[in-house]
């Protein structure tokens, strides 16, 4: 299972792209929409069925001139109207604005999930495929002296593997669009029920007991009562995980008494 892998560039592959998120963040203007007064914005995308096709001689001669082109007939792609459409005005701005800019957020918090798995997943040398909920639990068996004794030297005294699994819960809510408060704690009351009933899935985890219902940056908007993210609150997650990230880290160099590189 101990495979010659390199840690330290492993930690640095995630951080990374742990920059590139942080990166994209920048280019989202935060002051969009604030002065609109009316907008509407229907989503429109190419019909993969149909095409425009321009026969008549004059037309197509024009058109193989401006675009350099020597073709017999001229051909566009059709267009659909999705019925999907963004209506800001100045009455539900104050509403809309902040929970468009949550979703982005909380799209891009899936791939901070997506990256810190994967790092365990490498870490461990988990070389079968599987769920997140396995590649964790995995992780955990195959570290769990060095993770204790790291839990314990944490500021943090929480678990890091109860603290993955919770952000994994919301990872799978954002995931599976049903982003609502109610929906977040009937999958942490699963979990739990689970744990109780000494649940084989959970057997490798069984001894980290109960998941405490943390939100980790996440909030819940007053409106719709979903999973809210403000830019402030994805700055602080983006840290969190890459926080997660270190100790996963540190947990390989602690195992194999690899030299820590990066402190």
């Amino acid at each position: 299972m101990n495979l010659p892998i390199d840690p330290t560039e492993l930690l640095k592959e995630y951080f990374f792209k742990a920059l590139l998120i942080q990166q994209t963040t920048k280019m989202i203007d935060e002051n969009w929409g604030k002065n609109i007064s009316r907008s509407i914005s229907n989503f429109i995308f190419t019909d993969p069925l149909n095409v425009a096709i321009q026969t008549d001689k004059q037309q197509v001669a024009f058109f193989n001139e401006l675009l350099g082109t020597s073709q017999d007939t001229i051909s566009w792609s059709m267009k659909k109207n999705s019925q999907c459409s963004l209506d800001i005005t100045e009455q539900n701005k104050a509403e809309i604005i902040p929970d468009v800019l949550s979703q982005i957020y909380c799209h891009l918090s899936i791939s901070l999930f997506e990256n810190l798995v994967m790092l365990l997943k490498k870490l461990c040398s988990f070389e079968k495929k599987g769920t997140s909920f396995q590649i964790i639990n995995e992780f955990y068996d195959y570290f769990k002296n060095e993770l204790k004794l790291l839990d314990q030297k944490k500021i943090d005294k929480t678990s890091t593997i109860l603290t993955i699994h919770n952000l994994r819960i919301f990872r799978n809510c954002i995931t599976h669009a049903n982003p609502t408060m109610e929906e977040v704690e009937k999958e942490f009351d699963q979990y739990n029920l689970k744990i109780k009933e000494e649940n084989q899935a959970y057997s490798k985890i069984q001894d980290l007991g109960q998941l405490p219902r943390n939100l980790f940056y996440y909030n819940f908007d007053p409106y719709k009562k979903r999973i809210f993210l403000s830019p402030k609150s994805f700055n602080e997650l983006l840290d969190f995980y890459s926080q997660l990230a270190y100790i996963a880290y540190l947990c390989y160099c602690d195992k194999f008494k690899h030299n820590v590189e990066i402190e």
